[in-house]
């Protein structure tokens, strides 16, 4: 087989896991629902391993865990935010985004 092309290695060699949605620093807009709370949004992480369980964290608090399928709906009040995952294995991942 040949090799991977170098697009296809993860920048920062050694880490199993990418968040997909949102990207870092990104400015989130939460629209109100019908009945007037605020909406949320999904994010969404790849990890190499899809069936580790990934604990995910908003402001360093503890919000759930994931398996298989790594997505997490939140919503965050208005400002900036990070949330971090950390897997089975001791890996972690942070991301900073805003929310208007």
């Amino acid at each position: 087989m040949p090799p991977f092309s170098p697009e296809c290695v993860l920048v920062g060699s050694g880490q199993p896991m990418q968040f997909i949605y949102p990207y870092y620093n990104a400015t989130i807009k939460l629209t109100k629902q019908l009945d007037g709370s605020q909406g949320k949004t999904i994010f969404e992480l790849a990890h190499q391993d899809p069936s580790t369980v990934v604990y995910w964290h908003l402001n360093n608090d503890y919000v759930d865990e994931t398996s298989d399928v790594h997505q997490m709906e939140l919503s965050p009040n208005r400002g900036k935010h990070r949330v971090t995952v950390v897997d089975d294995e001791g890996n972690s991942l942070g991301l900073e985004f805003g929310v208007e």
